[in-house]
């Protein structure tokens, strides 16, 4: 939280870029920073989960931070590693955090996604999710299959909109509860909700999430110094990157600040607009 939210809050969450009343955080743990209130995803979990060996990590936050010490490691006093296990513990944020998120903002047209280690390009996905009929049934993103499931990458960013949302978690009130054993048995918390709306007839893909699986290429899994840009991507539309560093968050908006999105973004023009230049540098 104190080591990759705190970037997001001065760009991708800047007043300018999104208002403040249309952003939601969500963690394993409950803070308040500034003006921004982090929900305990969490928090309505059965004690007979929360006792289970993988919310180990869970039950000693409050120990650590009684103690000042922060969850992460920086070589200065406070800031030592913490309870081993966050992995571990963050498949089991996805169902109750969707489920809550719809419960609590019912008139949104869309739920956006996005890790604290991710970047949307979010002019690029509104432009994107506009392409699609907000009024239908739609789960996009990234392709990913694991488990006999193809479910949207969750560190890539997806999108879920309003009538997906009724069609599964508004089906069924109890999602959360219902999944926290098949949670426990599986790896991916991306997987598990992609099963969850699987069930209720939500399929990822963007022919109103029937079986079609097909899906847009530019909602990216990894970061921008390991994708590979080839002529397929070169002219293809950018939404986002994963397994960011609070440096890449910084560059990408400025790059982002300047760019004229009266026309799409594509990996062309992000290739030739950063990478480039960093190339000429170092020659």
């Amino acid at each position: 939280m104190w080591k990759r939210l705190l970037v997001h809050l001065t760009t991708t969450f800047s007043s300018e870029r999104i208002p403040a009343a249309n952003t939601v955080f969500y963690s394993d743990y409950p803070e308040t920073i500034g003006d921004f209130h982090i929900i305990d995803a969490l928090a309505n979990i059965t004690k007979k989960t929360k006792a289970s060996q993988s919310f180990d990590v869970y039950r000693q936050h409050p120990e650590y931070a009684g103690h000042n010490v922060y969850v992460e490691a920086s070589g200065v006093d406070g800031d030592n590693y913490g309870p081993p296990g966050g992995w571990i513990l963050d498949k089991f944020k996805f169902v109750p955090l969707i489920q809550h998120a719809g419960n609590n903002w019912p008139s949104v047209k869309w739920y956006i996604y996005m890790e604290d280690d991710a970047y949307l390009f979010l002019p690029s996905v509104l432009d994107y999710l506009s392409t699609f009929d907000w009024r239908r049934p739609h789960y996009l993103g990234s392709f990913a299959a694991k488990s006999d499931v193809v479910f949207a990458h969750g560190g890539a960013g997806f999108a879920l909109s309003r009538p997906a949302w009724e069609k599964t978690f508004g089906h069924n009130p109890g999602m959360s509860e219902d999944y926290e054993q098949y949670t426990a048995e599986h790896c991916c918390g991306d997987q598990v909700l992609g099963h969850a709306l699987n069930k209720y007839g939500v399929r990822f893909g963007e022919n109103d999430g029937d079986d079609s699986e097909k899906f847009t290429w530019g909602f990216n899994p990894i970061v921008h110094w390991r994708f590979g840009f080839s002529k397929w991507n070169w002219c293809t539309s950018l939404m986002s990157w994963h397994k960011v560093h609070n440096r890449d968050v910084a560059r990408y908006f400025a790059f982002e600040s300047g760019w004229d999105f009266s026309k799409p973004l594509l990996h062309r023009d992000f290739f030739m607009g950063m990478i480039a230049p960093d190339l000429h540098r170092r020659a």
